[in-house]
């Protein structure tokens, strides 16, 4: 009798502990069916997750702030739109990375005006230390691919043709690492700085234009930049090879 009470109280035991397998089982099932419908269905919990510009504030130093996700979400959306395909931005004269400073305004973004002569070949990529907005003139002819933005907050354009954008990267619009004014600082002491000479090569590459070909522009505060000839920016620009900065990769 006893020995058979035991069999008894074994069998239950396996009974309750498939059951409770089952329910444990289906519980996980259910928690992860559930969270890939969410991720689905709310596409806005990608926002601070790939969208990374959208809390980089938050994520660096923990202070919420106000930013619109689907405000910039639209703008970044618009700037891709306007921008050329990659093959259109090879290119057969130089290319020029300009950094400058943007005019003190009371808005968040500073207009800068810019115009290229008819017979520019060359690519340019434009790093402001601050917000801008790239303005071109009514009369300008269009030119594909003519320039791009590298920039850490968000940026915009004005009276742009489609396809005179090149492309752009900006932290505050998605992208990861976008060089900053303190990186050029940074090269211009140490050579062949990783992050700066990485974001030279990555444009580089972009443009199918080699290092050699390459200059890095360091302009003062300006609203206005004049592509007519490689030399002639504004005034007061001084330039550099990118050799001089960064290695030539083999």
């Amino acid at each position: 009798m006893a020995t058979e009470n035991l069999k008894t109280s074994r069998l239950a035991q396996i009974v309750l502990g498939l059951i409770g397998a089952y329910f444990a089982i289906s519980i996980v099932l259910s928690l992860l069916l559930h969270g890939s419908i969410q991720f689905f269905l709310l596409p806005s919990m990608f926002d601070s997750v790939n969208f990374r510009g959208l809390g980089n504030t938050e994520q660096r130093s923990g202070i919420a702030n106000g930013d619109d996700v689907a405000e910039l979400r639209r703008l970044s959306d618009r700037l891709k739109r306007l921008s050329a395909p990659q093959s259109a931005a090879v290119r057969v004269g130089n290319l020029d990375i300009v950094f400058f400073k943007v005019p003190q305004v009371e808005t968040y973004l500073a207009d800068v005006r810019l115009s290229f002569g008819a017979n520019w070949q060359g690519g340019a990529v434009l790093v402001p230390d601050g917000g801008a907005r790239f303005v071109v003139a009514p009369d300008q002819a269009a030119i594909t691919a003519a320039f791009a933005v590298e920039s850490v907050i968000a940026f915009d354009v004005a009276n742009l043709p489609n396809g005179m954008l090149a492309g752009f990267r900006s932290e505050m619009l998605g992208a990861r690492d976008a060089a900053s004014h303190g990186d050029l600082e940074r090269a211009l002491k140490t050579q062949n700085d990783r992050d700066f000479c990485d974001m030279v090569r990555s444009w580089a590459w972009f443009h199918q234009v080699p290092l050699s070909r390459t200059r890095i522009w360091r302009l003062g505060k300006v609203d206005a930049i004049a592509f007519d000839h490689p030399r002639r920016l504004v005034a007061d620009a001084t330039s550099m090879s990118a050799t001089s900065l960064c290695k030539e990769e083999s």
